[in-house]
């Protein structure tokens, strides 16, 4: 097995050779440096690599790479380590990619494109664009500390999605370094003479089996994609629900995408309210960000989400909320730092229909609250069709880690039951949430991709296992 000829491996050699390359600052088997890299936002216990490695360009990854592959070694991506689970691992090397952070062109004046080495922080590309008048096609759910690269592993979810769609819908393509060390570039930028311009070629479309593979089919070092215009004026409207009127809430939002009002629905609860320090009388919340390219337009806007509010029974709490949670969970974070809890987690149903939202939200107040866990509140996304949701929770290690995972897998079995709610990255089991739902085709199609690509199944082999079920 894979474990065992891991085991027997000579690190400190290992150590050595990727030393020549990335240079011995930037290579550690320091037991207090593993340590640092053993967990991320999940309660999930903490897993000790054996080395951790910070590549600095694309041909350092290539290296690294071909020396895992040549061994055998797993090798984990880790990014801005928001994620649960994915960038941790009990042996191997993590690949941290944080020194890979430099945007490397900002096309403004012709094809409005960007490209970005993967880890390269959002909050860095945001800052840039909006010196220019520009923004990418939202902000991730985690706030700033999310990496691009992470964020198209994980398909990318944020605010303005209601107006963008996901994120990875506006990638016009990505390098990546297969498990076996070759590079690789995808859309019209595989062709000798394109630059990253457009997704689609006259090919098959290899930008996707990097979407959403959550570091299991290469290391993504440089993505290239939209950008867009940035509207002039903005405002903020926050609409508040009772319980009773949940379903009106939802009803609420179907005619604001209707009408094609907002750019943006972030769904909240009184929970998310008392994170960022207000005390709402209303369990529910959505709310909206209205841009405009003048302040008439904007005006008109708001007063139609008014009026939607109205006629659904939703009372109008005005700006203020929407204000507070642009930026989504890192703010969460840190109210909960400043509470005192001990950490942090995030489940998520990355898919769901909005007919389902009612029960998802019941199931997990009622999980949690029953075990005492009254730290929390719902945080998410609602766009045409669909709702992406996300319960966050804050307790206190040790006393409350095995009652936040008992409430982490009761929540997972029961979200997932609903029918049209599909599991996202923070599940309790990548094995048991994400692959085993699969029909045996589909899964035995992306099986045989990640077979060619990853061979010796090096790369994040939790996500897809290279034979037969994880443990």
């Amino acid at each position: 097995m894979l474990k065992k000829e891991v085991m027997k491996l000579d690190f400190k050699f290992i150590k050595s050779q990727i030393a020549k390359i990335v240079g011995e600052k930037y290579v550690s088997d320091d037991p207090k440096d593993l340590t640092v890299y053993s967990r991320d936002y999940s309660s999930m216990p903490p897993q000790v690599a054996n080395l951790v490695a910070a590549p600095g360009c694309t041909e350092e990854v290539a290296a690294i790479m071909r020396i895992a592959n040549r061994n055998g070694i797993n090798v984990t991506v880790r990014g801005g380590a928001t994620t649960a689970h994915l960038c941790t691992a009990k042996e191997g090397i993590i690949l941290d990619l944080n020194r890979m952070n430099k945007i490397i062109q900002i096309d403004a004046d012709n094809c409005l494109y960007l490209t970005a080495q993967g880890g390269t922080p959002i909050y860095t590309i945001t800052q840039e664009l909006d010196k220019m008048g520009f923004e990418l096609a939202g902000r991730p759910m985690f706030g700033p500390v999310a990496s691009i690269g992470a964020w198209v592993n994980t398909v990318g979810i944020g605010s303005n999605c209601t107006k963008y769609g996901y994120f990875s819908e506006s990638v016009t393509g990505v390098e990546a370094v297969l498990p076996t060390g070759e590079i690789v570039r995808t859309g019209v930028n595989s062709l000798i003479n394109c630059d990253p311009i457009a997704r689609y070629t006259h090919a098959s479309d290899l930008t996707g089996i990097f979407v959403g593979s959550r570091g299991s089919m290469g290391v993504i070092t440089e993505v290239s994609c939209r950008i867009f215009p940035k509207p002039k004026y903005e405002d903020f409207v926050t609409l508040a629900y009772t319980d009773e009127n949940i379903n009106d809430m939802v009803k609420a939002c179907n005619l604001i995408f209707r009408e094609e009002i907002a750019d943006n629905i972030d769904i909240n609860d009184d929970g998310v309210a008392a994170m960022v320090g207000l005390e709402i009388p209303f369990p529910h919340l959505i709310s909206m960000t209205i841009r405009g390219n003048s302040e008439e337009e904007v005006k008109r806007k708001v007063e139609a989400c008014i009026a939607v509010g109205e006629k659904t029974g939703g009372a109008n709490l005005g700006p203020m909320m929407g204000q507070l949670v642009t930026w989504g969970g890192a703010l969460n974070a840190y109210i909960y730092k400043q509470y005192g809890a001990g950490h942090l987690v995030f489940i998520d149903s990355y898919w769901h229909s909005l007919e389902a939202y009612p029960g998802l939200y019941h199931n997990f107040k009622d999980s949690l609250n029953s075990r005492g866990l009254t730290k929390n509140g719902i945080f998410g996304w609602f766009m045409k069709g669909v709702g992406c949701s996300f319960p966050i929770i804050a307790y206190r290690e040790p006393d409350e880690t095995d009652a936040m995972n008992e409430a982490w897998k009761e929540i997972s079995d029961n979200w997932f039951a609903i029918k049209n709610s599909a599991p996202g990255m923070s599940v309790p089991s990548a094995t048991a949430y994400n692959l085993d739902p699969l029909k045996p085709a589909y899964y035995n199609l992306l099986r045989n991709i990640k077979n060619a690509v990853d061979p010796k199944n090096i790369m994040n082999s939790k996500i897809i296992p290279f034979a037969g079920r994880d443990e």
